[in-house]
């Protein structure tokens, strides 16, 4: 190689082959030069001087021609590695292609060397300016790190898809989905539930029909195997033609909020429910009420009073979310019509928790309790006393719950000659509600009333 790279050696030295070789060597659009090894100086340091530069180096470097100056003269700042490179390239003859990086000129230039021939020791350097390159590699490179930084830091899904979505091309799922490295066909059959795969399908194909982004909340199997919902956002990427070459999208854990949203869904029907059961017992109170009572007036203040009482224990369940509400708050509830008289009534009992329909209706039979007592039993005089008392026991296989209302020293009293709402509430509707038994007895010593049902749904032990 080196005998026909001679010739081209000598382009510096004149003549007609020199002439020839010259006009070749500028025509090459990168920057070219021949560079000759000169003798070591006696302060230690490597020289090359300029045999040749074309037109294209000199463009490059905004330079005239500096063919006979030395690199040092004509690039005092160049690396002491350049010379040692070129070294190694004239003495092994092995080509060597390297970056280098100019930088009082801010330029970044892929070299690449060859030797011409060994006597005289010369070089040709063939170079480019891949600034811009380079420049665009480390401002990709950043951005991917930026990108990867917002992955790793995101809690949402990353991943990128097809055209035709039929290829998951990546995926980082933080645990949602598995991760996934490289390309999965079957990405459908892996995250997607076979009962959802149809809306999934609908949604994609509408999207990629339109050309749109893609907005969905869908259930996704985990990496755990159980379900999860997710709220998936995807955009397509074009080509200068407007054709999708991919989608790029996220996808947010909503587990939480579509739980919340359920049990929200849940809580409603069941406050419907309840509500139609509210508005069911006051119809009941109002047709008892109006149709016993002759005094329009009379019973009007009688309803009102059982509406009071029936709110107060609403207000009750409200606060729990129409959970199981609190026996003590419950009583006091009842007895709100007799608050006057409440140093009279003597309570005692445990505080347990009764299921909606049992509390509305105790608190309902505790207020016909009062009010009776207020009318004909111990609280229509000065004297009379009201024990309430409950209590539960685990004795047996079932555990039991027992209620009494006992009065003392208030007038004679007799069983009532018809039944009235009260009546109807104490001894048919209450036990039915308990799935238990209710006693009343009118003794000479005054009324008493008993309630026991079992342990269970209506009635549980707190804590």
């Amino acid at each position: 190689m080196d005998s026909e790279a001679q010739g081209f050696g000598r382009a510096g030295a004149g003549g007609d082959a020199g002439d020839h070789y010259r006009v070749l060597f500028d025509l090459i659009d990168e920057g070219a030069c021949i560079i000759e090894r000169l003798p070591t100086g006696r302060d230690g340091l490597k020289d090359y001087r300029y045999i040749a530069v074309n037109k294209a180096m000199r463009a490059l470097f905004s330079i005239d021609d500096i063919s006979g100056r030395t690199i040092r003269e004509a690039f005092p700042d160049a690396a002491e590695s350049w010379y040692d490179d070129c070294d190694k390239v004239l003495e092994t003859g092995e080509p060597a292609r390297f970056e280098r990086e100019s930088v009082p000129r801010d330029m970044v230039l892929e070299m690449f060397l060859t030797r011409l021939s060994q006597e005289p020791p010369r070089l040709l350097a063939v170079m480019q300016d891949i600034t811009k390159r380079r420049r665009a590699e480390e401002a990709l490179r950043r951005s991917e790190e930026r990108m990867r930084a917002l992955v790793n830091a995101s809690s949402d899904v990353i991943f990128r898809m097809s055209p035709d979505w039929q290829e998951m091309r990546r995926l980082d799922g933080h645990g949602h989905p598995a991760d996934g490295e490289g390309p999965a066909e079957r990405w459908m059959e892996e995250y997607i539930f076979p009962e959802d795969r149809p809306q999934v399908r609908m949604a994609i194909a509408h999207a990629i029909r339109e050309g749109r982004v893609l907005e969905l909340e869908h259930r996704v199997r985990r990496d755990d195997g159980k379900a999860g919902w997710t709220f998936t956002r995807a955009i397509p990427i074009f080509d200068a033609d407007g054709a999708i070459i991919e989608w790029f999208g996220m996808a947010a854990d909503v587990t939480e909020r579509a739980s919340a949203r359920e049990r929200q869904k849940l809580l409603n029907h069941e406050l419907g429910h309840r509500l139609k059961n509210v508005l069911s017992l006051v119809q009941s109170i109002a047709n008892q009420t109006f149709r016993q009572t002759g005094n329009l007036a009379e019973a009007a203040e009688i309803y009102n009073a059982r509406l009071v009482s029936l709110g107060r224990a609403t207000d009750i369940l409200t606060e729990t979310a129409w959970a199981d509400a609190s026996l003590h708050s419950l009583v006091q509830a009842g007895l709100v019509s007799v608050g006057d008289f409440s140093d009279r009534i003597r309570i005692s009992g445990p505080d347990l928790d009764l299921a909606p329909q049992q509390a509305l209706m105790l608190t309902l039979t505790l207020h016909e309790l009062a009010t009776n007592s207020l009318k004909y039993g111990a609280l229509s005089n000065e004297t009379g006393v009201v024990w309430l008392s409950w209590g539960a026991s685990l004795d047996g296989r079932e555990g039991r719950f027992a209620l009494q209302w006992k009065e003392s020293g208030g007038p004679a009293i007799s069983e009532p000659a018809r039944e009235g709402f009260g009546s109807r509430m104490i001894g048919r509707l209450l036990p039915a509600s308990f799935q238990g038994r209710a006693e009343s007895r009118y003794e000479a010593d005054g009324f008493e009333f008993r309630l026991e049902a079992p342990l269970g749904e209506a009635v549980k032990l707190r804590g």
